[in-house]
């Protein structure tokens, strides 16, 4: 059991001891007791850096599109001697003209460096995110141009294509002119 201890003990000094990877709490440990990790004074020129990268959907030009409107009428006489059976007469339609949304995918990020002190670091009772976060939260709040965006090359266009929409609108006109013939 010791020379586990032991085995333990000296990883942590050697990692620590040449820049070795550490958890916050084990960080801030070193802050408290640098002599447990094989170092004669607390760490110095401590940075935080933080970065914040999220997606958004950004509206670019929409689509214009049109629809043709189909008008008919029918007509079925009844009287008491004799029936006309019904007819339909086809109208002049018109159209319809709409716009449809197309979304663009960014990639926004935003990042801040912070400098501290093991005494802020022990003081502090927030952990790592918290601290990013707030730190992130502030930064933009004073300039809002800090998060940087970059489109991703995905879109999100809810009506289809400009192909897709004619394709579709030409189905609606075949089956309009089947539903006038029958």
């Amino acid at each position: 059991m010791k020379k586990l201890i032991m085995t333990v003990t000296l990883g942590l000094l050697s990692a620590s001891a040449f820049g070795g990877e550490l958890t916050y709490e084990q960080f801030k440990e070193s802050c408290r007791n640098p002599d447990d990790f094989g170092h004669q004074r607390p760490p110095e020129a401590i940075k935080v850096i933080c970065e914040d990268a999220r997606t958004r959907w950004v509206p670019v030009e929409s689509a214009p599109f049109e629809l043709d409107t189909v008008a008919q009428l029918t007509a079925e006489l009844f009287s008491d001697k004799h029936h006309v059976d019904q007819e339909l007469f086809p109208l002049p339609g018109g159209e319809t003209n709409g716009v449809c949304p197309r979304l663009r995918e960014d990639l926004t990020s935003a990042a801040v460096e912070i400098s501290l002190t093991c005494a802020e670091v022990l003081n502090d009772k927030r952990d790592l995110e918290d601290i990013c976060l707030e730190a992130i939260s502030s930064a933009e709040a004073a300039n809002p141009d800090i998060r940087e965006s970059m489109p991703t090359g995905n879109m999100f266009e809810p009506c289809g294509t400009v192909e897709q929409q004619q394709q579709q609108q030409q189905q609606q006109q075949q089956q309009q002119q089947q539903e006038q013939q029958q």
